[in-house]
């Protein structure tokens, strides 16, 4: 759990969040462009990976009691690793059915896309650097 927790968490949320406001970040910072483009072919995985490691962290953290163990990356990375992933869980059988509900949620979070992505390249560095306290 620790690798899933720390390592895969971390480094899901810092390529999520630099993807997701990548727009922002490349207007001040123009040296990570190759960066970012290198990672946008890769986007979906990323996310998939990303949202898997937020939802196994949040239920069985490394340190810490459930839940709060890893709070804050693990939520950013579960909901910006979803909004990565919507296109394809669109397609998907069983999802075709809610496809109404899955456009409204994936509308409100490309109103936050830069917010959260900012917020996840923080949660990432943070939770990568002080993955032993509770939030991180």
């Amino acid at each position: 759990m620790t690798i899933v927790d720390v390592v895969i968490l971390s480094i899901g949320c810092m390529a999520c969040g630099l993807l997701s406001a990548s727009s922002l970040i490349l207007s001040r910072l123009r040296g990570l462009r190759i960066l970012v483009y290198a990672l946008m072919p890769l986007k979906i995985p990323i996310g998939a990976a990303t949202a898997l490691a937020g939802f196994v962290s949040l239920l069985f953290p490394a340190d810490g009691p459930p839940i709060f163990g890893s709070l804050l990356p693990g939520a950013v990375g579960l909901l910006l690793g979803t909004l990565f992933c919507l296109e394809v869980l669109m397609d998907a059988r069983f999802f075709r059915r809610h496809k109404e509900d899955f456009v409204r949620f994936g509308n409100a979070l490309l109103y936050l896309k830069n917010p959260l992505g900012l917020l996840s390249l923080f949660a990432g560095i943070m939770h990568l650097l002080f993955s032993k306290s509770l939030f991180f």
